[in-house]
């Protein structure tokens, strides 16, 4: 089974050229926070398109970052790691299975022994 993705949020560890250009090449969309103080990689005047970074850097310097987390769903990545630390402390932070498809139902099982809604809860 082969998986695709539109989108990607990540934190500021994934503020680097070589990821950009990886999802860039696959045709996902970036969500990466840059850092306080990054710059502009492509200025306008080239005629290259606008790199994803630069369009995120811009559009923070014109809403503030503050507006710009909300705006592109960057809240997500921070829900999802906030699921994923709940789950780790109920039922431990390994699997025991070798093999995906094993690990993925013994996930499967773990999350149908919680109350109704836990994961969501925020």
């Amino acid at each position: 089974m082969r998986l695709f993705y539109s989108y990607f949020t990540g934190d500021g560890a994934y503020d680097q050229r070589h990821c950009y250009d990886s999802l860039q090449a696959n045709n996902i969309k970036a969500s990466i926070p840059p850092h306080r103080h990054a710059r502009i990689w492509q200025h306008g005047n080239c005629n290259a398109p606008p790199h994803p970074k630069d369009e995120n850097l811009r559009l923070i310097r014109k809403r503030g970052r503050k507006r710009w987390k909300p705006e592109i769903g960057y809240h997500r990545r921070s829900l999802a790691a906030t699921t994923m630390s709940r789950l780790k402390a109920i039922f431990g932070g390994k699997l025991r299975s070798r093999t995906f498809d094993n690990q993925a139902s013994a996930a499967r099982d773990d999350k149908d022994c919680l109350p109704q809604g836990y994961a969501q809860q925020g």
